[in-house]
């Protein structure tokens, strides 16, 4: 809720505001200050509530008919904060609640009427939806199931008939994950265009843990070092990056092969990051992560979807021109610029690097970029390669590229790399040495012959495209929802 305090407004009613304030300031310090442990599998609210009750000194306040309205609960938090576990657990119920004292009081949440002017009414009532239900290889429907859309801000959970409804979705290219205990990962790429979407979706078990294999031996002290490279390469080492926490780091296992020196992580549940320079959590469901330490080189992929963080005006305006330079020179903004068919314009330069078989076949990439600068040229014929689906989606053709084993620099020259970046010899120089000014310089090599790309400049599938350099520093403290709009703010 906003608090709008006119200039004029009497001593008395600033005095109760400021009272107000220190309050609620105390409320969320004493919130804030318990901790608590929950292991719930697909258990009523109300059960949720008792656990909470015992580790601390706040009762809930609710009437059954309220509780009637409430899904079931699957989590498994440690340790955390009584206000992090309260914003879990009612992140997908349609209730919310109020601390009072050490009462918390259940409420039906708000449904807000969001009124948009003539200019924007026309694209909301366009908007789509993606609904299905789940069940498992018997037919037996799974509620409590997770279901959100990769990097956006989508998430919700089944009911208890298995149905599950993703809403006010643009036209665009989607990919729909669904994540339950016990049961493998479902992935699928769905492209909306002029209806909605819906969807049957079976899971199968989970293999790996029927199997019940677990990665032990590992002491603390070696999970710790562990921890500490994953971090470094996941969330990576940008000023943004250390504002990051790993919220629930327990979950993840670790295993070390000695013999090649190769970091392997995987983890059943999802990983928690608190992303403070962003204003976001990240919700991320690591698939796989593979690192060759010597080597310095990384392989990882998974999904993930973003929640909102409550933050102060101020807080929130960081956030804002946070996320605003994050986005600058992104690979979101690269696509998307060539999507409308404006890279020159955005400060998006392309070169191109064919690498021909027989010298490819004679020596490593590294030697083939230093030795035959004569292959690194400018590329003006992106706009060739793209081809309308629709006025939301086109088709990208990377196959001519991918045959000659093409590497693009994508150079965004209109910002420095940071410092921290160029000093940790991560910087990309040219053949031509031309950009030795440490622009912001990524690498791209495709991996398959077309990719779809939406307005937004989401990519997929997402691995349609290996990359390097620059775009590969923030990593996961980078992510952005494919629906980000402070650019728009920038463009005036």
């Amino acid at each position: 809720m906003r608090l709008v305090i006119p200039i004029n407004l009497p001593l008395v009613m600033k005095l109760t505001v400021l009272l107000c304030l220190s309050i609620c300031l105390s409320a969320t310090a004493k919130v804030s200050a318990q901790h608590i442990n929950l292991k719930e599998v697909n258990a009523p609210l109300e059960t949720v509530f008792k656990d909470i009750q015992k580790q601390t000194s706040y009762t809930f306040t609710y009437t059954k008919e309220l509780l009637k309205k409430a899904g079931i609960v699957n989590i498994e938090i440690n340790n955390v904060p009584l206000n992090e576990a309260l914003r879990l657990i009612f992140l997908e119920q349609p209730l919310t609640y109020t601390i009072y004292n050490d009462a918390i009081v259940i409420k039906d949440k708000e449904i807000v009427e969001i009124k948009s002017d003539p200019g924007t009414e026309r694209s909301v009532q366009q908007s789509y939806s993606i609904t299905g239900v789940i069940s498992d290889e018997k037919d037996e429907l799974l509620a409590g199931a997770t279901v959100f859309l990769t990097n956006t801000k989508k998430a919700t959970s089944t009911d208890a008939s298995g149905r599950f409804a993703l809403n006010q979705l643009q036209p665009g290219v989607y990919e729909v994950v669904v994540k339950m205990l016990g049961f493998g990962v479902y992935n699928e790429s769905i492209i909306i265009q002029k209806k909605s979407p819906e969807l049957n979706i079976v899971l199968c078990p989970n293999s790996i843990m029927l199997k019940t294999v677990k990665i032990s031996g590992i002491s603390a002290s070696a999970k710790k070092k562990y921890l500490s490279m994953f971090i470094d390469d996941f969330i990576g080492q940008s000023d943004n990056a250390g504002k990051c926490k790993i919220l629930n780091p327990e979950v993840i296992d670790f295993s070390y092969n000695k013999k090649d020196d190769i970091l392997t992580a995987n983890s059943e549940q999802f990983i928690v990051i608190e992303n403070k320079a962003l204003g976001y959590n990240v919700h991320y469901l690591l698939k796989a992560f593979n690192m060759d330490v010597p080597r310095h080189l990384l392989y990882y992929d998974g999904s993930s979807y973003l929640e909102e963080l409550h933050g102060t005006p101020a807080e929130q305006g960081k956030w804002e021109k946070n996320r605003q330079i994050i986005y600058e020179g992104s690979e979101w903004h690269f696509f998307k610029a060539a999507f409308d068919h404006t890279l020159e314009k955005e400060g998006f330069e392309i070169y191109r690097f064919p690498i021909p078989a027989k010298i490819r076949m004679a020596a490593g990439l590294q030697n083939v970029q230093r030795s035959h600068p004569e292959y690194f040229m400018p590329f003006k014929g992106m706009d060739t390669l793209l081809v309308n689906v629709d006025e939301n989606i086109k088709r990208l053709n990377l196959k001519a590229l991918k045959n000659d084993s093409t590497i693009l620099y994508i150079i965004y020259t209109k910002k420095d790399e940071p410092r921290a970046y160029v000093l940790g010899g991560r910087h990309i120089v040219d053949p031509t040495m031309e950009h030795a000014k440490f622009k912001q310089t990524s690498v791209i090599r495709p991996v398959l012959d077309d990719i779809l790309i939406d307005k937004n400049g989401s990519v997929n599938p997402k691995t349609s495209i290996a990359r390097a350099g620059y775009w590969a520093w923030n990593m996961a403290s980078g992510f952005l929802p494919p629906d980000y709009k402070v650019l728009e703010t920038a463009k005036k």
